[in-house]
């Protein structure tokens, strides 16, 4: 089968969920003998492992210094995908899988498909419609009545763009539940698949007594992730006589802010800034922790929850009741970790629990490590062609 991913940045290029998700199940199918091409923004048109990246576009930052999608950035590649005229010929792919997150492309590309008569299948990330307001707030957009029209403006692209692919794959079942609150009702789920160097060889052992628990981070940091909030708890409970550990993986605009948090704290010897570091070393970090901090409400599915996992890391998730974390697909809640409403005053308990508890740090740990076993590449790769099969011969 000829496949392709359309995607504005990707592994290696770039490191991200989404960017992460498409390398992953790329090189997977790859090495089943497909014929795979990503049409992305990057250096040149090359072959890495298997799969032919295709250059639309120049890479560029597509997050600002506040850690906001790039708009402009987004703009620019939308125009860029207009070069598919000339790279794609008529029925060249038997799929091509689009990302839908950021949107403004999807017209365009939706278009270009229809003359070369290329199946596509739309891959939803998030359902967005109702977090576009604060969407355009989180980008400086704070006048009432500018800030209305323009989540207008985008809601009316959302809907339109996202209305003209009627093969929407979600990537959780959290996220097929919130797009058929939409009304774009997605019509499979396929969740990521982990390779087999992501999964630690053995079941999670008891720690020494006398070890302190270690918390994890691994993602952006920037405000939409809400690291501030775990690392402000953590040292209210520092304060109050707590020890522990906290690794704290990724870059962005608020490691500065974050690390003069701690530094006036006092605090420098409990809370490790790693900035970006390799997967070798990424794993090692997992392995060696006992919770993986998902301080974010708003997530697909995050993979870095699911890595932590499957090196025996249990999870403290923060999901908000009206829009579920797509983590939950996976986190069961009082089984491979905590989830709680966002806040600090939930927050709080969870992680006094947590600390006092060392025998419910060794069961999520261990259920955390079984239940991602079941989330290997090879079982989601093969389920990604089903879903492809059925978009090709729909009967």
């Amino acid at each position: 089968m000829t496949i392709g991913f359309l995607i504005n940045t990707c592994e290696p290029f770039y490191r991200g969920g989404y960017e992460r998700r498409v390398w992953a199940f790329a090189r997977e199918l790859a090495r089943e003998g497909h014929d795979v091409r990503v049409y992305t923004s990057c250096p040149r048109d090359e072959v890495i492992e298997g799969v032919r990246f295709v250059r639309l576009g120049a890479f560029r930052p597509f997050f600002n210094q506040r850690g906001v999608r790039n708009g402009w950035a987004d703009l620019l590649f939308t125009l860029n995908i207009a070069r598919l005229f000339w790279k794609l010929r008529a029925r060249e792919l038997d799929v091509l899988d689009v990302c839908a997150t950021p949107f403004l492309h999807l017209p365009l590309v939706a278009w270009i498909a229809r003359l070369k008569k290329i199946p596509v299948v739309l891959t939803c990330h998030e359902a967005l419609l109702a977090g576009l307001p604060a969407y355009v707030r989180e980008r400086g957009h704070r006048h009432p009545w500018m800030s209305r029209i323009l989540a207008g403006l985008l809601a009316g692209l959302y809907r339109l763009g996202t209305g003209l692919f009627p093969c929407r794959l979600a990537v959780s079942q959290r996220t097929a539940a919130a797009l058929a609150r939409e009304n774009y009702s997605a019509k499979g789920v396929v969740e990521f698949g982990l390779e087999p160097e992501a999964f630690h060889p053995q079941a999670p052992e008891p720690r020494e007594e006398i070890q302190p628990p270690r918390f994890i981070f691994c993602g952006r940091l920037t405000p939409i992730k809400s690291v501030e909030q775990s690392v402000a708890m953590l040292l209210a409970l520092r304060w109050e006589g707590a020890t522990f550990f906290f690794d704290i993986i990724g870059e962005g605009s608020e490691r500065g802010r974050l690390e003069e948090m701690v530094r006036n704290a006092g605090a420098g010897d409990v809370f490790h800034f790693h900035g970006e570091v390799s997967e070798e070393e990424k794993r090692s970090l997992f392995a060696r922790s006992d919770i993986f901090i998902l301080s974010s409400p708003r997530e697909g599915f995050s993979i870095a929850t699911l890595e932590a996992m499957a090196q025996g890391c249990g999870a403290l998730v923060v999901s908000d009741s009206a829009q579920p974390n797509g983590a939950l697909d996976f986190v069961g809640p009082d089984e491979e970790g905590l989830c709680v409403q966002p806040g600090s005053k939930f927050m709080r308990p969870a992680l006094e629990r947590l600390l006092r508890e060392p025998e419910l740090r060794l069961k999520f740990r261990q259920a955390a490590w079984a239940k991602a076993q079941t989330y290997r590449i090879e079982k989601q790769a093969a389920k990604l062609l089903e879903f492809y099969q059925g978009v090709i011969n729909p009967h």
